[in-house]
């Protein structure tokens, strides 16, 4: 026999006590058990995406000799610090427990570190959007059945939170590039004072020579082939030191490592033919530097090397300069766009919406129970 629409409103409309006493039993238990739940509130700030800068020091060095490779984390800013990696991290996280107004909130008071840092790390979402924005999510439950007061607490330390979040993530950014920006002036500084008394040495050896041998100049040819070794010569050097410095940073393996030993070998070949007779085959300026007379080929070895020495000099000076100006320096790495400045958002519960639809669903089910007990029948 087939049931009809008609059937089933007969039998409701028979068993229609039943049918409210389920509805209203199961809505009555969502309603009360949304009186009693844990309640959960959030606040989403967002955050400018970092002003994009040119790096320094160590990074500057390597993405001269490299340009095609992607070097993050040595200098500058970068758009890595918006991860869930750093914002969550343990050191973001205990810069935040740092400020009283978090460490010693009544909601943490019981907890161990620990669970002081996994709670903490539990509540924050990170969602890096196509604009470039950076939206932080952060949601913080309170204990079943809360009080006013354990409500009132929540909300203090969801918005503490909230606020001094950019805050402690400038903090730990700033103490990273400082520490990386430290190590790198000072191993800096040690080679400058090495090169300053090697070139206070050539200095002295080249007064003395030019005293000795009354030596005051060189031809053209001679002064455009000392100028050519010197430049190579001062590349390879620097190479050498950017291959001591990039060691520090990287494995043996690494590609910055196996570019700049290539970068080397090539320079070199050159300086090797630049001492031969030039660059090129047909390059019919340069001389050999043994078929300059002995007196002359003195003198250009002292030039050479004292010119090599200033200008390594002065580079350094210059990475070393651009290494204590990102230790010193004190630029916020975190632009807050949206703060926490109103009451935060109720995620749940949420009585009304709870109860209605527990009203559709046990209606639903209140129904479904009176087909299955037709179609059987």
């Amino acid at each position: 026999m087939k049931t009809t629409l008609t059937d089933i409103f007969i039998v409701v409309k028979r068993k229609k006590a039943s049918v409210l006493s389920i509805v209203f039993s199961i809505t009555l238990l969502a309603f009360l058990y949304s009186m009693f739940a844990s309640h959960s509130y959030r606040y989403v700030i967002t955050l400018m995406p970092p002003e994009q800068k040119t790096p320094s020091g160590l990074s500057s060095i390597l993405q001269n000799v490299m340009p095609s490779l992607p070097i993050g984390g040595l200098g500058g800013s970068s758009g890595q610090f918006t991860s869930i990696d750093v914002l969550a991290s343990n050191s973001v996280i205990d810069e935040l427990l740092k400020y009283k107004e978090i460490g010693s909130s009544p909601i943490l008071a019981s907890m161990k570190k620990s669970e002081k840092l996994s709670h903490i790390k539990n509540t924050l979402v990170v969602d890096n959007r196509k604009s470039g924005v950076t939206a932080i999510i952060i949601t913080m439950p309170t204990t079943f059945n809360p009080s006013a007061q354990t409500v009132k607490d929540n909300k203090i330390l969801l918005r503490n939170i909230a606020n001094k979040l950019p805050e402690a993530v400038d903090k730990v950014l700033h103490s990273k590039s400082a520490s990386t920006a430290k190590k790198t002036r000072i191993f800096i500084e040690r080679v400058i004072e090495k090169h300053k008394k090697e070139l206070d040495s050539v200095q002295r050896l080249v007064q003395e020579f030019q005293q000795k041998n009354h030596v005051i100049g060189i031809d053209a040819q001679t002064t455009a082939m000392v100028n050519n070794a010197a430049t190579l010569s001062t590349d390879l050097a620097k190479a050498e030191i950017e291959m001591s410095m990039a060691e520090q940073e990287y494995a043996s393996s690494s590609p910055a490592i196996i570019a700049l030993r290539q970068q080397i070998e090539t320079i070199n070949k050159q300086l090797e033919r630049a001492q031969t007779g030039g660059l090129v085959s047909f390059d019919k300026t340069s001389i050999r530097v043994d078929s300059i007379p002995s007196l002359t080929k003195q003198y250009v070895n002292l030039y050479r090397s004292q010119k090599i020495l200033e200008q390594i000099t002065a580079y350094l000076e210059t990475q070393r300069l651009q290494e204590y100006i990102q230790e010193e320096k004190d630029v916020p790495a975190v632009q807050v766009l949206d703060g926490a400045f109103d009451e935060p958002e109720k995620v749940s519960p949420k009585p009304l919406v709870m109860t209605l639809l527990a009203f559709i669903v046990s209606s639903t089910l209140a129904i479904a129970w009176i087909v299955v007990g037709i179609l059987k029948t």
